[in-house]
């Protein structure tokens, strides 16, 4: 490498970092579809729970009231819930336009996932 008048070998500095950029490659690769599948799991748990509850018919005054304040409390979260999934989404997408591994499983639950948000959300 030139740099002005001098000849610089920089084939020592460049045997001892290139492997950091491999390493982290690496770390992304088995971290990526680890952490979308928790947050996949997450909210399809959130998103099932809620439309399960939302779905009791009531049939006392308290139940009632309990429904109602739920739909409150599950209203007040709905963007979250939507923010959340655009995340999830984002990663999946990482996922399958860089080619990184993650089990045929994983992409499979990840598939429930717009139609549990929606479910909520029409319950």
């Amino acid at each position: 490498m030139s740099v002005g008048m001098l000849l610089c070998d920089a084939s020592k500095l460049k045997t001892k970092m290139l492997p950091s950029p491999q390493k982290c490659l690496e770390a992304i690769n088995d971290r990526l579809p680890q952490l979308a599948r928790q947050k996949n799991d997450a909210l399809i748990e959130t998103t099932q729970g809620a439309t399960s509850k939302l779905d009791v018919i009531p049939s006392s005054t308290i139940e009632f009231v309990e429904s109602l304040t739920f739909l409150d409390e599950i209203q007040e979260k709905t963007q979250e819930i939507e923010e959340e999934a655009n995340v999830i989404r984002a990663l999946y997408d990482l996922i399958e336009k860089y080619n990184v591994p993650a089990p045929p499983e994983d992409v499979a639950v990840y598939q429930t996932l717009t139609p549990s948000v929606n479910n909520m959300l029409q319950a």
